[in-house]
């Protein structure tokens, strides 16, 4: 397995999805060698029986556009520093495939087309994972097939974006849609943390609480801006309603503290811990994606709010109805007056949002549960080595 930053704990970045796949794998007896581009991890390691990881340290390239405060992952993230450092990647998997008998490669990430290489390469099957669509330039399309040309299977998480690779002229039968997965016997409401975490935030058991939080796939700048007036705009209109933007410490500049007001809080998480509390204390999220043209994954962190029971409140872009349907397993808007009504409903109509809430856990428990993804996978790469 290759990828970005994978580590041997959860974290703030989104390999925390693999660890109990990879978890699962070992469990079968399988052995798993993972390629791991990292500045926070140097060398190999040992990750108990089975599970060996090899650190690749990543060319340093400056992004002007980078959402990141810390500065190592700044220089570390951008499509050029990603893109040159899978040349280090590719030395690393050719050594690999020299000393083990290694029956299946799969890529965790996008590195463009620059993956074309492997197939020459690597005599074995190859997949990868494509979760989202996010056009950014007006070659995004080419770069993005010629990217996933080499693969035998590309693995994505929504019908939507299957269908958007099917136009741009890639094989429909090498298309996987396996949805993102969480622990739903781990992540669940926990009304004692809730009572604690509200508590902390100076709130009321009765009050309101709407949370943002940022930055996730396909949201940036525009998407904080845009929420932050919808957020006003709320508070100005509604009583007893509360928002907190949270932001990882990755993300997090002391110049957002200047967006606070009566209301509204602005904070940084330093762990997944501190984000699960926030959850766990919150009624909805808040998380717009204004792109038109993107195709949601959705993103995971959605996946793991409503697995608290705390709906989404989204644009209603390509993709993000397979999770997150209107008034059923949460909100969905396109006009600053339809979001208003949808945060009002959360605020006011208590009977309706408890039915909608207990409706995104059960969506989640039904179709995202980590153990059905992890079986999932393992069947096809089963499959696939056979």
């Amino acid at each position: 397995m290759v990828g970005t930053r994978y580590l041997p704990y959860r974290h703030e970045g989104d390999k925390n999805f693999w660890i109990p796949i990879v978890e699962s794998l070992k469990r079968d007896g399988a052995s798993i060698s993972i390629i791991s581009l990292n500045r926070d991890y140097y060398g190999a390691y040992f990750q108990g029986p089975y599970v060996y990881v090899e650190n690749v340290t990543p060319f340093l390239f400056p992004s002007l556009r980078s959402k990141f405060s810390n500065a190592s992952l700044r220089l570390s993230n951008s499509y050029v520093s990603r893109t040159s450092s899978f040349l280090k990647i590719e030395g690393e998997i050719a050594r690999l495939l020299d000393r083990e008998q290694v029956q299946l490669l799969h890529l965790m990430d996008n590195y463009g087309p620059v993956m074309i290489r492997l197939r020459k390469k690597a005599k074995i099957p190859l997949t990868v994972f494509a979760p989202t669509y996010h056009r950014r330039h007006l070659m995004y399309d080419y770069l993005l097939r010629l990217s996933l040309t080499p693969f035998d299977k590309i693995i994505t998480t929504t019908h939507a974006f299957k269908r958007k690779l099917v136009d741009l002229g890639l094989p429909r039968e090498r298309i996987v849609v396996i949805r993102w997965g969480v622990d739903t016997q781990v992540l669940k409401p926990d009304p004692k943390t809730r009572a604690q975490a509200k508590q902390e935030l100076g709130l009321g058991a009765d009050s309101k609480l709407i949370l943002w939080s940022g930055f996730l796939q396909q949201s940036g700048m525009k998407e904080l801006q845009y929420s932050l007036g919808l957020a006003g705009a709320a508070i100005e209109q509604f009583r007893n309603c509360n928002f907190v933007f949270a932001l990882k410490h990755v993300h997090f500049k002391p110049e957002y503290r200047g967006y606070e007001r009566d209301g509204l809080r602005v904070v940084s998480t330093t762990s997944n811990a501190d984000f699960l509390r926030l959850v766990n204390a919150s009624d909805a999220l808040l998380s717009p994606i204004l792109a038109d043209s993107s195709t949601a994954a959705p993103p995971l962190t959605w996946i793991e709010s409503m697995a608290h029971g705390v709906p989404i409140i989204t644009t209603n872009v390509g993709g993000v109805d397979e999770l997150v349907l209107d008034g059923r397993t949460g909100y969905t808007f396109k006009t600053v007056q339809e979001a208003l009504q949808r945060i009002r409903a959360v605020l006011e109509n208590e009977s309706d949002h408890r039915k909608i809430s207990q409706e995104s856990r059960r969506i989640v428990c039904a179709d995202y549960d980590i153990r059905t993804i992890a079986d999932t996978y393992k069947n096809l790469w089963k499959r696939m080595c056979e």
